[in-house]
């Protein structure tokens, strides 16, 4: 089953089951409903992609009003395709809103046990996972390839762990990112995939497609996540015109921004 589903104006993707089951919400934006130009038309979410600064605040400030969780309230990351994941508290509210400048350092991943505190990052690409261990914690992580093969997924799990958790408690949403259709990758990026796993790409017409959706799938598996507990999205980034793409948009584009919190 699809764990995703619109808001009435496709502006937004809920993570629906969660939401009716539990007092979470959880969530994944498109690229329409701003107010950003060009090449970031319309509702890019990235402050550090070129767009015009005051645009990208505009549509920050009206997601939080559509979601209903205050701008005050978001923490985000600076990004850099590692395997960091973050425990994230209120103390640390309203980090990377504003400004580049107060970004939680080098982290692909953000975990919580609070309430009030929406932990986002953003995407145009690559795999945004949503982890959740009922209402007690939940974590985001962003996982493009290097940080697929140096297992991000796993990273997370073991933050949940760490705080008391059993695996059984934790369920993964896989969300919208490029397909293994979409997605043409070098010799040198497949060299990377252990090769435990090599049902994940494939080699057609001398060159390589890797689906990252699958990989993170099997390690997430690997951990002992029971696979009933995975659920994956059908949506890819590259050929849904829903999103952005940086591939498809040939690298300048606006970035989705992927939110999970414990209302």
């Amino acid at each position: 089953m699809e764990p995703f589903y619109h808001d009435t104006t496709k502006q937004l993707l809920f993570i629906h089951h969660w939401m009716k089951k539990y007092n979470v919400i959880g969530g994944f934006t498109t690229k329409f409903g701003g107010q950003s130009q060009s090449d970031y038309y319309s509702n890019n979410l990235g402050l550090h992609v070129g767009d015009n600064h005051d645009d990208v605040l505009e549509n920050r400030r009206s997601l939080a009003k559509k979601i209903n969780v205050p701008i005050e309230n978001w923490v985000m990351a600076e990004q850099t395709h590692g395997v960091n994941v973050e425990r994230v508290s209120k103390k640390d509210r309203g980090k990377g809103i504003i400004t580049l400048s107060d970004t939680i350092r080098d982290t692909d991943g953000f975990i919580i046990t609070e309430n009030d505190l929406l932990p986002c990052l953003l995407f145009a690409d690559c795999v945004p996972l949503f982890f959740l261990a009922g209402n007690n914690a939940a974590a985001i992580a962003h996982a493009g390839w290097r940080g697929t093969v140096g297992n991000i997924a796993a990273e997370t799990i073991n933050n949940f762990t760490k705080l008391g958790f059993s695996i059984d408690q934790i369920e993964i949403v896989i969300g919208p990112s490029i397909c293994q259709k979409c997605y043409q990758v070098s010799q040198e990026v497949i060299q990377h995939v252990p090769l435990k796993y090599n049902e994940v790409y494939r080699l057609e017409n001398s060159h390589y497609y890797l689906d990252l959706k699958q990989l993170n799938y099997l390690q997430l598996l690997d951990t002992g996540i029971p696979g009933s507990n995975i659920h994956v999205t059908k949506y890819c980034t590259a050929h849904d015109d829903l999103f952005f793409s940086h591939r498809r948009d040939d690298q300048k584009t606006g970035r989705m921004l992927g939110f999970i919190g414990l209302m």
